[in-house]
């Protein structure tokens, strides 16, 4: 007794130790003449051919086994288990064309593969006689389990094949009850598609006797990129197998293309009982078939209470021609059949059948068969019958709540119904679906259908005969059938057939709204600046913006210049109403885009929020060295009350207003230029020439707030200029103190001399004939006793031309004193301001008690010998004189107090100002009139979000006011005071200096011809209006200046002109720019391409060519001013 438990004892230990048993393998350090258990093997053949049943293999080292140990492997045992290590890498197989990697002989075998990677599996056809498979086949009632496994690249290959036999280069699993693949990636599969009965990734398959419950599961897999008959799976159930349960679960079938099915195939035969089968979660994509795309369920023979579960598929872009793009059921026969549709995604799949083909057969009408479709979507699916679904069965269809939309077929657009189908749907809708006869639904079964629909949307589908229904019984309940826009309801019912049309609105005319059951809809005159071509169609021209009204008409509305779709040369790509450009929408165009920002550019163009990061900082660093250097200029440089600054602003700022936008032409070099000149006129900071440095400050700037970005460059100008007053304030008033007690100590020490202090050198000096200055090291004498006053002559630097310009005021009292042989002007002297000789003021009708004065150009110093003299030099100017035969004296530079300064650059920053306080001011109370929820609203043009008149635009009418009086105020100043002196020293010289004492409105009419353009530039909308103003605006002003002539020099008249005519130029460019607008065409499209671009770069190149001009006289005016950087 004793020895028999120790028997079984020993029997039970050898038993556990064998089902125990793990063999390790591993290629790099191992050895083939081990146990595989004390000692790796090398080759994972060895370790097969000892493992015993129940034992577990496991791979450790990585690398590729491809020696002949580790192929062909044949499996006895009926319970083994092949892993791969956990590392990050799985151990890789690569037999090429040498075996089969691995298969099995024993019955009932239980096989788990894992971690493993097999690759360029090979499999000849000419050399086996029988199924077969590159990778891994099995073939005796085995449970197969893969997990984590890859198997890459392989094909099939020979001519010869056997007719009935079937071949794949993945995995071949037959008559097994348990099939598991889980995370198991099957890629590059079946190169060679074109061999018979092959399929890319696999074949699972049950030949054997009737069983039942067997279980064949895919999940968590990738299937790509694999071809052969079928492309990816093929299932076949050959026998009856009662209770069998497919289930595919969150799998992606991808780019498989197939002779006959492209992702998956799965078959029923010989009367199956019970069968299930679940999709769920899975991706079915681009995937071509000649049969069928995505799915394919087939049934040859009787089958009983089939259960079909479809939840949260998705079947995209898949091809079949002579069957369905996205899913197939095609069976001969089907005895109790029930489906489920429950969320399903089927877009863009092509085929006969379109979207879902569904093709039954079944002995018995009278059995239910049973359809359920919940929640789904069919779009943009097309095919020959039912673009999105064909039902050719007896079947009881419960529709609800699925949207077809956009879905193509000759017959039946988004439903085509055939044989006895009993269809009620709820609450589905049916958008875009065209078809030549039932767009929406399509009954051709002989008068067999019952339609029940109710609470049906049904819309926007076009072609007649929406509905075609032969059928003997319609139940309609709540149905909203409506036809496109721009078309009237035609409805047909009658007892045995239910049809409408959609009559659209005949060319030349529209309307936005639908026609209805209950409503038909009124087609409206095409109105001007669009083109309609019947419907719906409206074409707006570009620069325009429509928006429809409640009727069904609409209104156009010009936009801000760029602000909407530019439209193209062929009438037919006009954009359609409401369309924006540049990342814009909302109102015509005034807001951004979400994600999108207003930019500081003068361009309409949006920035993305993203682009805007850290731009804070380059929006100081433009702006502050600009203001630093515009002070410094002002207050140091006398360059403000010449010509050149008149002129050049003038110049720049109308020019902003006259140039057509930049449009598509933004980022191009030349207009870059440009408009970085006029933003720096307009006291802006962005500089489209640093490619948009410091253009967007704020990632959430609106319309409104970028308009109100435009004072930003105004207020910082002055307010740096405030605490300059303030430090000269309190400096003005510590020399004055200074000065008070010198003056003490000076009258209580007599023994001082009262001018052993450093006498003040007087802004202007008067000499007599009488007086005579030859200490050119000391200080200006002191005048003796009371000379007789003969005159002042005062010498300017200027940057007007090459040498200086002369004032010279002429007492008359003492005239007579002039030699005779000067009393005559050389011939090419100019006249001054009363027509007289310039070297004698005197005219016969003067009275002698005025002072008369003379300006003298450059050939005029030529002639009196004063070119080359030094203007700190007085004496030497006063003996040029003397020789002349006259006394004269000079006049030295002003030496300004810095208060004076301040003063002059304070008023010439306003002057700089004027412009954009005009435009800013403009643009924040210019309204538009637009329709808001059918009622129509006053809102800012440049940001239609905003209302209009709110409390805020009270000050901006004021500015307004104010800014439109200053030049008359300028004007009044002027009449009211005595001449200005000629010196640099008053803030009214900075705006009569330059010109003829005749003509010294010049300035204060310039202000106002800048503020009446913008005006016309803001207010007008009309862009062929606006432009022919301000053309003529322009060309009024030049004829004027042609006419008075109004500066000193005759070469600043010259300048004047020249930059005039440019401005007239560039505003002809405009209004060629409007016409080509008013007749539809686009400038830099088409026949006109050329011109366009020809006359905007030859405006350019002028405006280029001036800017380099005035850029280089004033690198000569900053150069002759160099020592005014220590000035006091």
């Amino acid at each position: 007794m004793k020895k028999i438990s120790l028997i079984c004892i020993l029997i039970i230990l050898v038993t556990f130790k064998e089902i125990n048993s793990q063999y390790v393998v591993d290629k790099i350090n191992g050895i083939d003449t081990g146990d595989c258990t004390s000692q790796p093997c090398k080759t994972i053949g060895r370790a097969v051919s000892l493992a015993v049943d129940g034992s577990d293999i496991t791979i450790y080292a990585t690398g590729i086994y491809s020696d002949d140990g580790d192929c062909g492997l044949v499996v006895n045992q009926t319970t083994l288990m092949i892993q791969g290590n956990d590392g990050q890498n799985f151990p890789v197989v690569d037999c090429k064309s040498k075996a089969t990697w691995l298969s099995t002989t024993a019955y009932n075998t239980k096989l788990e593969v894992m971690k493993m990677v097999v690759q360029n599996a090979v499999l000849d056809i000419d050399a086996v006689t029988s199924e077969a498979a590159g990778a891994f086949i099995t073939t005796n009632n085995s449970n197969v389990h893969l997990s984590q496994c890859s198997f890459l690249n392989g094909d099939v290959v020979g001519a010869n094949g056997s007719e009935n036999s079937s071949f794949t280069s993945g995995i071949y699993i037959e008559n097994s009850l348990e099939i598991s693949l889980v995370e198991v990636d099957f890629i590059n599969n079946g190169k060679s598609k074109n061999i018979h009965n092959s399929a890319g990734a696999g074949i699972l398959r049950y030949s054997g006797q009737s069983i039942s419950g067997a279980i064949f599961a895919i999940r968590y897999c990738n299937v790509e990129n694999n071809s052969g008959d079928t492309g990816g799976f093929y299932v076949d159930a050959l026998y009856s197998i009662p209770n069998f349960n497919l289930e595919i679960i969150k799998t992606q079938f991808v780019n498989n293309s197939g002779v006959l099915y492209g992702g998956m195939f799965f078959s029923q035969n010989n009367g199956d009982v019970n069968v299930s089968h679940v999709l769920e979660g899975n991706l079915f994509e681009n995937n071509s078939g000649v049969n069928v795309g995505g799915f394919a369920f087939a049934e040859s023979d009787v089958s009983t209470n089939m259960t079909a579960g479809l939840t949260d598929n998705k079947f995209v872009s898949n091809s079949g021609r002579n069957q369905a793009g996205g899913l197939s059921y095609f069976s001969g026969k089907i005895d109790g059949c029930n489906m489920t549709l429950t969320r399903n995604n089927f877009t863009a799949n092509q085929g006969r059948t379109g979207g879902v083909g569904m093709r039954v057969y079944l002995p018995d009408k009278e059995k239910a068969n049973q359809l359920g479709m919940n929640l789904n979507f069919w779009i943009e699916n097309n095919g020959e019958n039912g673009g999105g679904l064909l039902i050719k069965a007896p079947f009881q269809v419960v529709s609800l709540s699925n949207m077809f939309q956009e879905n193509t077929a000759v017959q039946g657009g988004a439903i085509c119904l055939q044989d006895s189908v009993s269809f009620e749907d709820f609450s589905s809708q049916f958008w875009l679906n065209n078809a030549e006869l039932g767009a929406s639904i399509l009954d051709v079964s002989g008068g067999y259908t019952s339609l029940q629909l109710s609470y049906l949307f049904v819309s926007d589908n076009y072609y007649p005969n929406v509905f075609f229904i032969n059928s003997s019984t319609v139940t309609f309940g709540s149905l909203s059938a409506t036809c496109p826009n721009g078309s009237n309801f035609l409805p047909d019912f009658s007892s045995s057939r239910l049809t409408y049309q959609c009559e659209p609105c005949a060319a030349g005319t529209f309307s936005t709204v639908r026609g209805t059951m209950l409503n038909n809809v009124t087609c409206f005159e095409c109105p001007q600046r669009a083109a309609c071509f019947g419907g719906s169609d409206v074409y707006i021209e570009f620069g325009f913006w429509a928006q429809s009204l409640q009727n069904g008409d609409i209104d156009i509305y010009e936009c801000p210049v760029d602000y909407c779709l530019p439209g193209n040369l062929n009438t037919l790509q006009l954009p359609k109403q409401g369309e924006c450009t540049n990342n814009r929408t909302g109102l015509i165009c005034t807001e951004c885009a979400a994600g999108f920002t207003e930019t500081l550019l003068p361009n309409s163009n949006c920035a993305a929020v993203s682009e805007c990061k850290n731009q804070v900082w380059q929006y100081v660093l433009l702006l502050l060295p600009k203001v630093f250097l515009l002070v410094w200029a002002f207050m140091y440089v006398p360059h403000a009350s010449t010509p050149h600054f008149h002129i050049v602003v003038h110049f720049v700022q109308v020019l902003s207003l006259v140039l057509p936008a930049p449009g598509p032409r933004a980022d191009d070099f030349f207009w870059s230029v440009v408009w970085s000149v006029i933003q720096l006129f307009d006291l802006q900071t962005a500089l489209p020439i640093f490619r948009n440095f410091g253009a967007c400050p704020a990632a959430s700037m609106t319309g409104l707030k970028k308009i109100f970005m435009q004072f930003v460059g105004p207020l910082v100008f002055f307010g740096t200029l405030l605490p300059l007053y303030i430090f000269a304030f309190i400096r003005k008033c510590a020399q004055t103190a200074e000065s008070d007690e010198i003056s003490g100590e000076e009258s209580s020490d007599s023994q001082v001399p009262q001018r052993s202090r450093r006498k003040k050198v007087p802004d202007e000096i008067e000499l007599s004939s009488e007086d005579n200055i030859s200490d050119k090291d000391s200080d200006l004498q002191e005048h003796n006793g009371s000379p007789s006053k003969i005159g002042t002559v005062k010498k300017i630097k200027t940057p007007d031309f090459d040498g200086d310009l002369v004032s010279i005021q002429w007492h008359s009292a003492q005239a007579d004193l002039l030699p005779d042989s000067q009393q005559s002007a050389p011939d090419n002297a100019p006249q001054n301001a009363i027509g007289e000789d310039p070297l004698n003021p005197l005219s016969n009708d003067q009275d002698p008690s005025e002072i008369s004065e003379t300006f003298l150009d450059r050939d005029d110093i030529r002639n009196l010998g004063l070119d080359q003299l030094d203007i700190s030099d007085s004496s030497e100017l006063y003996d040029a004189a003397e020789k002349r035969g006259k006394t004269s004296a000079v006049i030295l530079p002003a030496n300004l107090t810095l208060i004076k300064r301040l003063n002059l650059a304070f008023w010439t920053v306003f002057l700089l100002a004027y412009f954009v306080l005009v435009k800013t001011s403009f643009d924040l109370v210019s309204c538009i009139s637009i329709n808001v929820d059918n009622n129509y609203e006053l809102r800012l043009y440049r940001d239609a979000s905003v209302k209009c008149y709110s409390a805020w635009q009270i000050v901006f009418f004021v500015i307004l006011g104010i800014l439109l009086f200053v030049p008359f105020i300028l004007l009044i100043s002027l009449t009211r005071s005595s001449r200005p002196k000629v010196n640099g020293t008053t803030v009214l010289s900075l705006l009569y200096e330059p010109f003829l004492p005749s003509h010294y409105y010049y300035a204060p009419l310039s202000l106002f011809v800048r503020f009446c353009l913008v005006a016309v530039a803001v207010l007008i909308t009309n862009s062929a209006v606006r432009t022919f103003v301000i053309s003529l605006f322009c060309v009024l002003f030049l004829s004027f200046n042609l006419l008075t002539r109004p500066f000193v020099s005759s070469y600043a008249n010259w300048l004047n002109t020249a930059t005039l005519s440019v401005l007239c130029l560039a505003a002809g460019l405009g209004m060629i720019h409007a016409s080509w607008q008013f007749s539809g065409l686009m400038p830099y499209l088409g026949p006109i391409k050329n011109y366009g671009y020809g006359l905007d770069y030859s405006i350019l190149s002028l405006c280029s060519a001036l800017f380099l001009y005035f850029l280089f006289r004033y690198v000569r005016l900053f150069a002759r001013h160099r020592h005014c950087f220590g000035c006091k």
